[in-house]
């Protein structure tokens, strides 16, 4: 089975590099980053990714932006939203233009992990690390 590929968009260097050590240890995954919208779009076009983790709140395009841009792509990846905007419109918004999930800011990374895996087991994508 080939390895999960997974986009982190962040433009919190510290928070995107937190998310990328930790899924490293318990996932076997390729993991792609970008920083600003407008990358993340690119990438998502010209790649397939099983999983995009998204923040919402970035200078240039926000993660809404990038949702919008991307519905209309044949091979939609699944996305988990992060956010530190933690209100239900927020929760609600995010989930009606196509994310899975979200996590508030500051990540719990046993959430995260819980998250990821519950997003991934449903396309029997999960590769938990021995």
């Amino acid at each position: 089975m080939e390895n999960i590929k997974i986009l982190i968009v962040e433009d919190e260097i510290d928070t995107m590099e937190t998310i990328r050590n930790n899924l490293k240890k318990f996932l076997q995954c390729e993991i792609d980053i970008s920083n600003n919208g407008e990358d993340a779009i690119n990438k998502i076009k010209n790649n397939i990714f099983d999983l995009v983790i998204l923040d919402i709140k970035m200078a240039g395009l926000s993660g809404l932006d990038v949702i919008k841009n991307i519905k209309q792509e044949t091979r939609l990846p699944d996305i988990l939203v992060i956010t530190a905007w933690d209100s239900a419109q927020v929760a609600d918004e995010v989930i009606r233009e196509g994310a899975l999930d979200y996590i508030p800011k500051p990540i719990m990374l046993e959430t995260l992990k819980i998250k990821i895996k519950n997003i991934l087991e449903k396309k029997g994508r999960y590769i938990e690390k021995a």
